[in-house]
């Protein structure tokens, strides 16, 4: 079993590791609002791009473009949005 302080670590790690999100495969986004970890959860907030009208899959990315997670979602956007993407690591 994962300790709460190695959980904790991955978290860390994990955050330092991300410095861009993909939208549908085609839309970057680099600027964040907040990108943090707190105990063993990572969240991330971001204004989505215009013209964007629905959300289906998020992916975050390294410098490198190398995909360190993918998630497959649906989200409608109709206007401005503010997104709020956390990741739990263990329960």
């Amino acid at each position: 079993m994962i300790t709460e302080f190695g959980k904790n670590k991955v978290v860390q790690s994990y955050n330092e590791s991300i410095s861009k999100i993909r939208l549908n495969e085609t839309i970057i986004v680099e600027t964040f609002d907040v990108k943090s970890s707190i105990g063993d959860t990572l969240t991330i907030e971001f204004i989505v791009p215009d013209g964007i009208q629905q959300i289906s899959k998020l992916e975050t990315l390294d410098t490198d473009n190398n995909v360190l997670s993918v998630s497959s979602l649906y989200v409608s956007i109709s206007n401005d949005t503010r997104f709020k993407y956390q990741v739990k690591v263990g329960d």
